[in-house]
């Protein structure tokens, strides 16, 4: 199988007993390492020796240590969780403590199933030669009747997930942009907010993966320059 998934996190059975709200900050703040690393997995297309397709770094306290195994079509590496560390990285913004959790569980994952890991650290050390940007294109679509085209950017940080739309003439000159959406940096939070681009009646709209309106702006304000955005309410009738 391929490698298609990575996560980073703490355990959900025990922390979503002893303590939800750290579970789910500390999530937050280490998406936009997953997702990065996510990503360049699947365009790396990397093949595992067995039925496996996801690797789960998941952080227990030390009394909880337990041994990596394989579940489903994943393989979970357990690790001490130090609290004191990441609140030192939460406080400074620095991600060392999690970058040094992930070299911890790939070496024990290779170690654990005979697996090659060097593409997967490349990957990392890609990500932090780039100062961590996790920022990508997620739309791009012309509309010649308008002489305009439009780009969706969304953008992972440690603190949230934003969502931009750059409005470009005929020429391909920037002529409007701005942020229009900006969540927690959660996955169920933003996931598929932010899909395709439709215009109707001299309004360009954002819609959502389930076909649903989510923002609108106004067209001849855009080409003028103006930023103007207006959350719009579920409306699937974008044809």
């Amino acid at each position: 199988m391929k490698l298609y998934h990575f996560e980073l996190g703490l355990d959900y059975d025990f922390f979503s007993r002893v303590n939800n709200e750290l579970r789910y900050e500390f999530q937050c703040r280490v998406e936009f390492i997953c997702d990065y690393i996510t990503k360049a997995l699947r365009k790396k297309k990397i093949e595992t020796k067995g039925k496996y397709n996801g690797i789960y770094i998941n952080l227990l306290p030390d009394s909880e240590n337990r041994v990596p195994i394989v579940r489903d079509c994943d393989v979970v590496i357990y690790l001490p969780f130090n609290f004191k560390k990441y609140n030192e990285a939460r406080r400074l913004n620095d991600y060392n403590y999690y970058f040094e959790l992930i070299r911890s569980g790939l070496y024990i994952y290779s170690n654990f199933l005979n697996e090659r890991i060097d593409v997967i650290i490349d990957i990392v050390f890609e990500f932090e030669k780039i100062n961590c940007k996790n920022r990508w294109l997620r739309k791009r679509r012309k509309f010649p009747s308008e002489d305009i085209s439009v780009e969706l950017w969304s953008e992972l940080t440690t603190s949230n997930y934003t969502a931009e739309i750059e409005i470009k003439d005929k020429e391909n000159v920037t002529i409007c942009n701005g942020c229009f959406l900006k969540t927690e940096a959660c996955h169920f939070v933003y996931y598929g907010l932010v899909s395709d681009i439709k215009i109707l009646n001299n309004t360009l709209y954002i819609v959502d993966k389930w076909g649903n309106k989510r923002f609108s702006f106004c067209i001849p304000y855009l080409k003028k320059g103006l930023f103007f955005v207006k959350k719009e309410l579920f409306d699937n009738d974008t044809e």
